[in-house]
């Protein structure tokens, strides 16, 4: 089977989606009946080859407003590609005019195409504009953005969703053929690192510190800001500090904060496992503040290597709590909010046993392997259907879930 991803949204500086595809490219390279193919924009035209992908970079604009993501507009390069390269099955990662390019030249090309829907900011989109512009215009382009969203994904093979939540979201809409498999992690990558008072030495603080922890883009939609107002919720004497990693939109915020408290460190974008372990494995606390988050891989890493996460509830990150009986939830993503979750989690002064038995159910039920072969699964159920050699159609389908055997 030869698959080919496409995918808008991947950069230097890109989090889950870049994430995803990259742990996708591994868990293929182990697999010697999976052919590998990757899509991308980029500044220039190229092919080049990395572990078992080949990765086609195509010339694109940048997006206005954006420091790191390009517009992937080149239908005549895209059908180029993929006529020369003759997948057996396309992915495509974003609902933007790229899914529409790639599905008519599919049809052509007699190649089905699932897409997934690693991202809610369509909708969130609808939200920004009924509070900037009021409410009757934001319902209306609500409306406007939810048809739309209707009429691409159902034209795919299927649509793919990593949470019951979401899945039941895109029904609700009228989106059919919706199955949800789980996103999951490199536990080999992401696992725990006894290098806390190193990395405590390293920024400057005391070894009683309490230490929260945040990965991601620094952008509006990741609540950021909230996150930063929170810090000035604690006293000096808490001994509480922040560690922010990342970049983006709004690095510039984050940098000016971490300048104004001194309870607020910034470290710049990192894409090592390596160095991400060490900072989630000496972490007491990750916080991530999404309310619009589809899923929150960078959670399921934080886990991996042992640490407790706080998340917003309902905001998408908290499905990945869902195995965790003790998890902490914030109720919005407000500083005070955000301050109450974090002081309850804090309070509960963590062991070595309660670390490591938050691995063990990220290894039993979100380990990379797992849930890449059940993504495999479903291709092959489309290919089936597809070429008419299934007699159980998609629709039957639901979720293909980790049975945490």
């Amino acid at each position: 089977m030869k698959v080919c991803d496409i995918v808008q949204f991947y950069s230097a500086l890109s989090g889950g989606v870049k994430r995803y595809i990259d742990d996708k490219a591994r868990y293929y390279a182990t697999q010697p009946d999976i052919e590998h193919v990757l899509i991308v924009p980029s500044h220039r035209n190229a092919v080049r080859t990395e572990g078992c992908t080949r990765i086609h970079e195509v010339k694109s604009l940048p997006v206005i407003g954006s420091k790191s993501y390009r517009l992937l507009l080149s239908p005549l390069r895209i059908k180029k590609i993929i006529k020369a390269e003759q997948p057996n099955i396309i992915e495509v990662g974003d609902p933007c005019q790229t899914a529409w390019i790639v599905q008519s030249i599919a049809k052509r090309l007699n190649i089905p195409v699932v897409a997934y829907y690693h991202s809610d900011y369509p909708r969130a989109a609808g939200r920004t504009i009924t509070k900037y512009f009021g409410k009757y215009i934001g319902l209306v382009s609500i409306q406007v953005i939810n048809s739309y969203l209707l009429r691409l994904y159902n034209h795919m093979a299927a649509t793919i969703e990593a949470t019951r939540k979401g899945r039941k979201l895109l029904i609700k809409l009228g989106i059919k053929r919706v199955i949800q498999v789980p996103l999951g992690t490199d536990i080999e990558r992401f696992h725990p690192v006894e290098q806390r008072s190193g990395v405590l030495n390293d920024l400057g603080v005391g070894e009683d510190t309490k230490l929260l922890l945040y990965v991601g883009r620094m952008a509006r939609e990741k609540n950021v800001v909230p996150l930063t107002e929170m810090m000035k919720l604690f006293a000096e004497q808490d001994n509480v500090v922040l560690l922010m990693v990342g970049d983006g939109e709004q690095g510039d915020l984050v940098r000016l904060a971490a300048w104004e408290n001194r309870n607020i460190i910034w470290h710049p974008y990192c894409n090592s496992p390596e160095l991400l372990s060490v900072f989630y494995s000496a972490a007491d606390v990750f916080v991530h503040p999404g309310t619009n988050e589809t899923y929150g891989l960078v959670s399921l890493e934080a886990q991996a290597c042992g640490a407790p996460v706080v998340a917003v509830k309902g905001g998408g990150v908290d499905s990945t709590l869902q195995y965790d009986p003790d998890a902490v939830f914030a109720a919005e993503a407000t500083p005070r909010a955000l301050k109450n979750a974090v002081d309850e989690q804090l309070k509960r002064k963590e062991d070595f046993e309660d670390r490591h038995a938050r691995r063990e159910r990220v290894i039993r039920y979100y380990g990379r392997d797992t849930t890449c072969g059940l993504l495999v699964d479903l291709y092959e159920v489309v290919l089936a259907e597809h070429h008419g050699a299934s007699n159980e159609p998609i629709e039957t389908f639901q979720a293909l879930e980790p049975t945490g055997r």
